[in-house]
């Protein structure tokens, strides 16, 4: 049936048509996610790497290579990739469409529970995160100071930020923040004063395991009572590590040859803020959250975490992307407005027909279009937006 006979034949079923369509259009727009980029339906899970000291090199051959060959096991995987840098490893493993990830994930910490088992000792158990193609950064907390040291700063972000954002900011992928190691106990040994005491840097780390153990606590009973006894093998202030003897029976301790610091590792990069020195937390969004929930979300979050933080620590949203999407969305209302009045003044001007009813069709396709988004599952992205804004200049 030709559509515009059923038009003109009952007006009244298509003004209804009409004002459900305008509904439609109206509930995605209120409904529908907005993203950045579209769903890629391309999952992937990474698991990070990390071993104090290491060179690239070690890392590839002895830590990750032994993973890599345990993750080939895991069911519906696509392809293995690694990345390593100095102490730092990334593996990313990519699975075919259609592959339950739930399943998938469970596999992949299986097996990195058995490749552990032919780790080097000291190895730390790996970080494994499931993400996605659009699980993409929306931008950054970056936080500064003047007087507090970077390492102060990164132990904030973790410790007291990062829950911060877990629990206001909904949608999130949880990241470490990047910018200096982290905090470390640092004991350096003078290789003069060691030759000069006839001891070796493996005399030393002997002595700093066996004279700083775990031991749990115990009950005394003295007279009826059972009070809870701690131990003192534990050092509790840095300083005691000095006082350790590195081999018994002699008159010599770790003062004699090395020095303590509460510091970090040597550092192997920094993150550049302006120019300064700064640590930065990634605020990564899930493939299934909105980025402009997201970033919403943490503007409104802002001054609860600048409460939690000392008063000479500045924080703040760096690098937005936001601004992208609305860009986007203004684009295609800055066409359709643009479109509609050019369209009727063409049909006024060669026609000469009054009627103002084609001014309306591109609105109408407009929320058309989102409707039939919206009712597929799809999201209001970048892409989907930018050719909405094509169909509606070229109409």
């Amino acid at each position: 049936m030709n559509p515009i006979v059923f038009a003109s034949r009952r007006p009244i079923t298509t003004l209804m048509l009409v004002v459900g369509l305008i509904g439609g259009g109206v509930l995605a727009l209120a409904q529908m996610r907005i993203d950045i980029f579209p769903p890629l339906h391309e999952p992937r899970i990474s698991v990070f790497l990390q071993f104090g000291g290491m060179s690239p090199g070690q890392m590839e051959g002895l830590i990750v290579n032994q993973f890599e060959l345990a993750f080939q096991y895991v069911g519906g995987i696509k392809e293995v990739a690694s990345h390593s840098i100095q102490q730092v490893a990334l593996i990313t493993m990519s699975f075919f469409p259609g592959t339950d990830m739930g399943a998938a994930e469970a596999e992949v910490v299986a097996m990195a529970n058995r490749a552990m088992s032919r780790m080097p000792p000291g190895t730390l158990p790996p970080l494994v995160m499931r993400m996605d193609e659009g699980s993409v950064p929306v931008g950054y907390l970056v936080l500064t100071s003047d007087t507090t040291p970077l390492v102060m700063i990164v132990d904030a972000a973790q410790d007291v930020i990062r829950p911060l954002v877990q629990y206001y900011v909904p949608g999130t992928v949880a990241v470490s923040p990047f910018g200096p190691n982290m905090r470390t106990i640092l004991i350096e040994a003078d290789p003069d004063k060691l030759r000069t005491y006839n001891l070796s840097s493996r005399d030393v780390v002997t002595a700093l395991i066996a004279g700083n153990v775990v031991i749990p606590a115990g009950n005394l009973y003295v007279q009826e009572r059972m009070p809870m006894v701690p131990t003192n093998a534990l050092i509790t202030d840095i300083s005691e590590f000095l006082n350790i003897p590195p081999k018994l029976g002699s008159n010599i301790y770790i003062r004699d040859v090395a020095t303590v610091r509460d510091a970090t590792d040597v550092n192997y990069g920094h993150a550049l803020v302006n120019g300064r020195k700064a640590v930065y937390l990634p605020i990564i969004k899930k493939n299934t959250a909105s980025a402009l929930r997201v970033v919403a979300d943490i503007r409104r979050a802002l001054p609860v975490f600048k409460n939690a933080l000392p008063a000479n620590v500045d924080i703040s949203f760096a690098f937005d992307e936001s601004p992208t999407v609305v860009a986007a969305i203004r684009s295609v209302a800055t066409e359709g407005a643009i479109g509609a009045p050019l369209t009727g003044l063409m049909i006024l001007l060669f026609l000469r027909d009054l009627r103002s009813v084609v001014v309306v069709n591109i609105p109408l396709a407009l929320m058309g279009s989102l409707f039939g988004l919206y009712l597929t599952g799809n999201t209001m992205n970048i892409m989907s937006l930018g050719g909405m804004a094509w169909r509606s200049a070229c109409s």
